[in-house]
């Protein structure tokens, strides 16, 4: 009954079992799994549609799968409590892939998602972040005589919490106390779940007029009265870039008409975006994660500062350094991915040592600890100094408006590494 254990995400999402959830939350993790579970299967019309097992054919009960449901305690970019949300999720891992034929779906890449947000800050566009609820929910489950039937089982401690406030599903209980279901949606955790949103999803842009990037298909352009308008696509959060405020209500109340639940304020100039604090203003986009930081600094403390994010010594191995112990071990683990993650989007400037630590997580020693020790001295010393996205930077001569140009800066070390490999940078 406790589903899953406690797990950590790699952004700022952390994922408890229905038990745990309890403990910690209370009524308000019972409300958080009772609004899913209506959302799912009570709300007309049903995303999981109960059924009865008798009814079923015995080749569809082969391909039968379980889901898991967890809560979700959301923070802002600040690191502040935001919301508790619950999520019903299948096990896909349990499908037959060799029934599905469109499994894969894009999201749009990090580094246009900045070029994006830089453009916006150039030409003094405004920014909305648009939510849709639910969003792999509101693409149908494919049917017709190649369609694959898929059967998703319930279990007992949800079938308990949605039988003790909905009574009338107490039919469709099973002697163990599970509930069979079909799914009549796309179901988070479903193989192609995520390929029937992002279809759903570029047909509704399409329909409105928007064109994909040739370049990278999650990012949408179109020209209105005028004005481009730019969408980004990343999973069911959409980033609109607009120079007039009417443009970006168009396409919310354009979304609003084909989606139930669409959430967002147009025409911002400071805005949480995928766990990042944008500010745009005076021809730059300035990216913070405060909170994150707060969050990395908190597993070590008593740090000292440090000026630069690495020594010369960063791709020196030290053989004869003691391995850590096997908590220390993971902790290192856990720190590194975080600053993967936190490194690609505000600190760039620590790639360097941070690609280094990423081939030591497998068997850390007390030197990698030192130099992961300095990489987070550095974040300490220049702790809210986040990334500043500026078109134009490269003046020439004291003229600042130039054309838009691509630059790039390239450089190699010979034998840098201690098995005499090389190391080369790119920043275009």
């Amino acid at each position: 009954e406790d589903n899953v254990g406690e797990v950590e995400s790699s952004g700022l999402v952390l994922n408890l079992s229905i038990k745990k959830g309890k403990e910690k939350y209370g009524m308000l993790a019972e409300e958080s799994i009772l609004g899913e579970l209506r959302q799912i299967v009570v709300d007309d019309p049903p995303k999981l549609k109960p059924v009865m097992r008798k009814d079923q054919s015995r080749e569809d009960m082969r391909r039968v799968i379980m889901s898991f449901l967890f809560l979700k305690a959301k923070e802002d970019s600040s690191g502040k409590f935001e919301k508790l949300k619950s999520r019903l999720v299948a096990n896909g891992k349990q499908q037959d892939a060799s029934l599905f034929t469109n499994k894969s779906s894009p999201t749009a890449k990090l580094d246009h998602i900045l070029l994006v947000l830089a453009l916006a800050a150039k030409f003094g566009e405004d920014c909305s972040v648009l939510d849709i609820t639910g969003a792999y929910l509101e693409a149908d489950w494919p049917t017709g005589p190649d369609a694959v039937k898929q059967l998703v089982w319930l279990e007992k401690s949800i079938v308990d919490i949605l039988v003790a406030h909905h009574p009338e599903y107490a039919v469709f209980v099973e002697p163990d106390g599970r509930m069979l279901t079909q799914a009549m949606k796309a179901l988070y955790g479903c193989l192609e779940s995520s390929r029937l949103w992002y279809d759903l999803l570029t047909s509704v842009l399409s329909g409105m007029g928007f064109v994909k990037s040739d370049i990278d298909p999650c990012v949408m352009v179109m020209h209105r009265s005028g004005s481009r308008i730019i969408v980004v696509i990343y999973v069911d959060d959409l980033l609109v870039v607009t120079k007039l405020s009417t443009d970006a209500k168009w396409v919310l109340n354009g979304l609003k008409r084909k989606f139930n639940k669409v959430k967002g304020s147009t025409g911002e100039k400071s805005f949480d975006y995928l766990g990042m604090r944008v500010n745009i203003g005076n021809g730059a986009a300035v990216l913070n994660m405060d909170g994150y930081e707060d969050t990395m600094l908190e597993m070590m403390p008593g740090l000292k500062g440090f000026k630069y994010p690495a020594d010369e010594r960063v791709f020196e191995l030290c053989e004869d350094s003691k391995p850590l112990s096997k908590s220390e071990a993971k902790d290192f683990h856990t720190i590194v991915a975080k600053l993967l993650y936190y490194s690609m989007r505000v600190k760039p400037e620590i790639q360097v040592a941070v690609s280094f630590l990423t081939t030591r997580v497998i068997a850390p020693t007390n030197d990698d600890l030192t130099k992961l020790v300095h990489v987070m001295g550095y974040i300490m010393n220049t702790k809210g100094r986040g990334r500043v996205l500026r078109i134009g930077d490269i003046a020439e001569g004291d003229n600042m408006n130039i054309s838009l140009r691509v630059f790039g800066h390239i450089d190699a070390a010979f034998g840098s590494h201690h098995d005499g490999k090389s190391h080369t940078g790119v920043i275009v």
